[in-house]
């Protein structure tokens, strides 16, 4: 008995996407909300045809000279606004941050990639969580006495960074990747880089490329057509579907292993002070740690180095 995808399938399946598709644009059109001005759309596609896939900010900014600094377009069903300018985005995302700072939902990494029931905060709706990792953040990156504790590792790596460029200035992307790399890494937890071959940072390296993988066309088009996370993992498009997999498990190690090597220390008493040792004494109650408590210091300690190693 054959189990291929013969026409008859693939027929149901194109009416059934052209159905949602219908009846999202029916909601959107019945949604009764005044729109930002943006170029007109066709149905289906949207503004897609219109978004080339180079250069798209000189497409954007001839819409900025048209319709103005705020600016309402739509992939296949999806809104977006394109702001085009600091007032704009000042206006927006400071004076009205509490109706505008939320974020979207990608189905992808929240359920695909399974980025924990509990998501990073780069993915996370703006709730009391998301304020708690922010102040803890703002406590390490903005408060003044915090930052002068950082001025040792600063001046140590960049006095190894100009050594470096002076001896082999061929090799000078390869200088700033490590010093970026053992300033936050130090900053993170403590743990100090002595070359670019440090394995954190080849991991962080690795991991970002196949989280980055995530982003192909296939992968996309799953945030927009949903019913795409039920296709076979043997039909042709479904590729990512591993590739989320895979992400996944290298995400959760390198969460996992320079925490776990920091906790080891922290037993030994040898711990440097870090930002996950500030994390682990807000919200520690006599040495323990609640479940959901060490969910967001490891991913927000790796969130931290991973950005700024790659």
């Amino acid at each position: 008995m054959s189990t291929g995808f013969n026409r008859t399938d693939a027929l149901v399946i194109t009416l059934f996407l052209f159905l949602i598709l219908l009846i999202n644009r029916l909601a959107l059109s019945t949604r009764g909300h005044r729109l930002p001005p943006g170029p007109s759309r066709i149905p289906f596609l949207g503004n897609l045809h219109q978004v080339p896939l180079v250069d798209q900010q000189k497409t954007f900014a001839e819409w900025m000279r048209k319709y103005g600094d705020v600016i309402y377009i739509e992939l296949f069903s999806k809104p977006f606004l394109i702001v085009s300018s600091v007032q704009a985005a000042q206006d927006l995302m400071e004076k009205r941050a509490s109706k505008y700072s939320d974020r979207p939902y990608f189905l992808l990494l929240r359920e695909l990639w399974s980025v924990m029931t509990k998501p990073l905060m780069i993915f996370m709706s703006y709730d009391d969580r998301y304020r708690r990792l922010r102040r803890w953040y703002q406590g390490s990156l903005e408060n003044k006495a915090v930052l002068e504790g950082y001025r040792p590792v600063q001046t140590r790596e960049i006095g190894r960074l100009l050594s470096s460029l002076i001896e082999t200035p061929a090799d000078s992307i390869s200088h700033i990747k490590r010093f970026n790399g053992a300033v936050m890494l130090d900053i993170a937890y403590g743990h100090r880089v002595t070359s670019v071959d440090d394995e954190f940072m080849i991991f962080a390296d690795k991991t970002i490329a196949t989280i980055t993988a995530l982003g192909s066309f296939a992968a996309t088009l799953v945030d927009f057509f949903p019913i795409m996370r039920y296709l076979p993992s043997w039909m042709p498009g479904s590729g990512f579907k591993k590739q989320a997999v895979r992400g996944k498990e290298m995400w959760d190690a390198m969460e996992d292993i320079p925490y776990q090597k920091l906790r080891n220390a922290m037993e030994s008493d040898s711990v440097k002070r870090s930002f996950t040792t500030f994390m682990l004494d807000e919200v520690s109650h006599d040495g323990k740690l609640t479940e959901d408590d060490e969910v967001d210091v490891k991913g927000s300690a790796t969130l931290m180095y991973a950005v700024n190693c790659t």
